[in-house]
Parts: structure tokens; sequence; C-alpha cells
């Protein structure tokens, strides 16, 4: 309990300097303006990239019973369902929130904020490579591994000062955003060799069937939109952003996607719990009538 209970103390310890090493840097190599653009972009990303990571804390008890009472056989399906739903919901909230960057600063500072859009969106990026890794991390700490993910997160500090201190007096506040997530990356490539040895989940199926179909099919979707919104003629047709362009942003976005990830399943998946938590919900609804 003591080592598991550090490896959880030291993790979350490691996961709050990441996320505030950007602000210490600005704060030391720049001003407190660029300080300010890193924390108000950050709430805005903090609070759309935590949705999949309550989606995967859930699978945390569940790979710890799967794992006492069948060992590895269960672990393996449960990690690529897992992957699964994680990428599948990482798309959408975070795509949505690169594409609706320009009208969530609008509708939130007013106009002329474009900045702090960028670092929207540049945080959005940062959270899907987070998240890219996230699945293994649930079920390693499922499995009494937890230590893994602190040594990730170690190697991602060190990366991220490093960057930090190369690319904030270049670019700013955009520079540290950008070291953030250049170090996930490298947190990603030390988890990931660690884990698939010693969990013994095969690297090949996971990586060549979910992650990289569902990093190609969310790229694509956003990709083709940000280039559709580009186009003359239907800019010219769109509202400012706001509320109406955002809206017009979200149906295009949902159509798209559910075209782009029909052929993963995701779509019939998303569908088919869709109706399963209206039927759930109606359930509930209904009066019941004496006998």
């Amino acid at each position: 309990m003591m080592q598991f209970g550090a490896a959880l103390q030291l993790a979350g310890f490691l996961i709050v300097l990441q996320l505030q090493l950007g602000k210490i840097v600005l704060g030391v190599l720049g001003n407190l303006t660029m300080v300010s653009e890193y924390e108000v972009a950050f709430r805005v990303a903090n609070a759309v990239g935590s949705l999949p990571v309550l989606v995967m804390l859930s699978v945390i008890p569940a790979a710890s019973r799967a794992w006492e009472s069948e060992g590895h056989k269960a672990i393996v399906p449960l990690f690529i369902s897992t992957s699964r739903w994680v990428y599948t919901h990482t798309v959408i909230t975070l795509g949505l929130l690169w594409l609706l960057a320009q009208d969530i600063a609008h509708v939130w500072l007013g106009p002329g904020h474009e900045h702090i859009a960028f670092l929207i969106q540049l945080w959005a990026v940062a959270y899907a490579i987070i998240l890219a890794w996230g699945p293994g991390t649930v079920i390693a700490r499922g499995i009494g591994m937890p230590w893994l993910e602190v040594w990730g997160l170690g190697s991602a500090v060190l990366a991220n000062l490093a960057l930090s201190y190369w690319w904030v007096p270049r670019f700013g506040s955009a520079g540290a955003v950008a070291a953030l997530g250049a170090s996930f990356v490298v947190a990603f490539t030390v988890f990931v060799a660690t884990f698939h040895r010693r969990s013994r989940i095969p690297f090949g199926p996971w990586f060549g069937r979910e992650l990289i179909p569902r990093a190609l099919a969310g790229v694509l979707t956003v990709g083709s939109i940000a280039w559709l919104l580009t186009i003359n003629e239907v800019a010219r047709r769109l509202p400012a952003p706001g509320w109406k362009h955002g809206a017009i942003v979200t149906a295009l976005f949902v159509a798209i996607f559910a075209i782009g990830f029909a052929p993963l399943g995701d779509t019939q998946r998303l569908h088919r719990t869709a109706w399963q938590m209206v039927g759930a919900a109606w359930a509930r609804r209904r009066p019941v009538t004496a006998s």
C-alpha cells in the first residue's frame, strides 16, 4: 500500500507540475501578460480535456477486479475497449474544442483575442497527446504498476523544462504550450516502451488497429472542416465567430465525424449507447401503475 500510494502521490504531483511549469518559466523569462494568456487558455482546455479523463478513471477498479479474478486474459480486451472509447471521446471533445476556439474566445472575451484562440488550439493538441497513452495508465494502475506512469511523467517534466527554456524566449506563451505538448510525446514513448513489455499486452494490434486509425480519422475530420471553413464562398456565408457560427461548425462536425468513424465501428457504438441511455432514462420516468 505504501508503494502504490507513494506512486499515486508522485504521479499527481508530476501532473500538476507539468501543467503549471509553463507559467513558472513564462514568469521568469517572459512577463505577466504571457502568464495570463497561458492561464486563460488552460482554463478552457482543462475543462474540456478532463472529460475523457473521467471516462478513463472508471476503468481502474474494473481492471483491478479483472486482474485478480481472471488474470492477463481479461486485461487485453479491457485495454482495447478502453482505448476505443477514450480515443473516440477525445476526438469529439478536443476536435470540437480546436474548431470552436475562435467562437469560445469571442463569446467569452470579446473580439480581438485571436491569440488566446490559438493557444486553446495548442492546448487541444497537447491534451490529445496526453490522452493517447491515457488508457495504458489506468490499466497500469489497476494491475498494480503505477510506477510506469511516474517514469513517463518524470521524463515529460524534464523535457518540458528544457523545451520551455528554449522556446519561451522565441515564441512566448505559445512556446510554453508547445513545449508541454512535445514533452508528452517523450512521456508517451517512455511509458509505452515499458508498459507493453511489463503487462504483456501486444503493442502492434493496439498501435495499428486502435490508436493510428482513430488518430488519422480525427485529424482528417477536423482538418477537412477547417479547410472547408477557409473556402471564400463558405466563409462569406457564415456569421462572425460566436454562438451561431459555433452551432453551424458543431453540426458540421457531427455529420463528418459520423461518416469518418463509421468504418471503425465507433459511430455505431455511440448510436447504440445513446439509445440505451435514452431508453434507461425513459424507463425511470414512466409512472408505475398499480396492479
